[in-house]
Parts: structure tokens; sequence; C-alpha cells
């Protein structure tokens, strides 16, 4: 029997989980993107040497890009990077900040085609995954986007 228009149907536990993303990181993120910058302007170290040690003229995607942080790396080793991020607010950061191309996107659901990339990174937002199913799928949306040979 189907359900009546007045009844509420239980979201389904994946559902449940993508709302719990949506409320807990994009808002936050999207309210605090402007303070969030000033405090996060400079790529860790090892990231730095992880993007140097990639061949000239790689395409790296940065997935969960934040505010584009990585971008002058990736420039400076004559890389070709694109961005996305969950957050429309960081993106916007990224793009005028940090001159990076870049586009509001959800990692487990990335808008790129199958082997797109030489490299990728997702640079702290394993964290801000609400579950291991979720998580898991994470990294199969990133290597579904690595071309063979390429490295994250």
């Amino acid at each position: 029997m189907p359900p009546k228009d007045n009844v509420e149907v239980p979201a389904s536990p994946l559902a449940s989980q993508a709302a719990l993303d949506e409320q807990h990181v994009r808002r936050v993120y999207d309210a605090i993107a402007w303070q969030w910058h000033g405090t996060r302007y400079k790529a860790w170290p090892r990231v730095v040497e992880f993007v140097r040690s990639l061949p000239h003229g790689s395409l790296v995607g940065d997935l969960g890009c934040g505010n584009g942080k990585l971008a002058p790396a990736c420039a400076e080793s004559g890389l070709a990077a694109v961005g996305c991020d969950f957050s429309s607010e960081l993106v916007r950061i990224a793009a005028r900040e940090m001159r990076m191309e870049a586009l509001v996107a959800d990692c487990l659901a990335l808008p790129y085609r199958d082997a797109s990339f030489d490299a990728a990174l997702s640079i702290a937002v394993l964290h801000h995954i609400s579950s291991v199913e979720r998580r898991r799928a994470l990294v199969s949306e990133t290597m579904r986007v690595l071309r063979a040979g390429g490295v994250a």
C-alpha cells in the first residue's frame, strides 16, 4: 500500500547521514568561511612535498579544496589543479583569492568523468563524512576519477 500524503516516510540511513553532513559540515563552513580562510592560508609541508613530487603538467583534482590553499603549490610545480568543495563560500574564496578553478560539488558524487586526473588530493575531508559507508564511497569516488597509475 503506498504511503498516504500526510504520512512521513522515514529516510534511508544514507539519506539521514547525508542530511547530517549537510547540516553540520556544509552549513557550518558556509557560515565561517571567511574566518576559516584567515586561519588556513598555508598548505601543510608534507602535502606540498607530495604536490612537488608529481610530474610537471599533471592534472590534479583537489577534492574538498576548501579555500584553495593548495593552488599556489600546484601552480609553482607546473601542475593544473581543479578544485571542488561542498561549501559554496569556500569555493568562492578559492576562485577569488587563490585564483583556483573550483566548483561546488559533493565529493561523494563528483561531476568529473572517469579517469580525469593524474593525481587527487583530499586533505582533511574524510573526518567530515558521517559514516564508514559514506567514507568508503568517498574513497571509491576518488579512485573513479583517478587515471590508471595516478596517485592520491
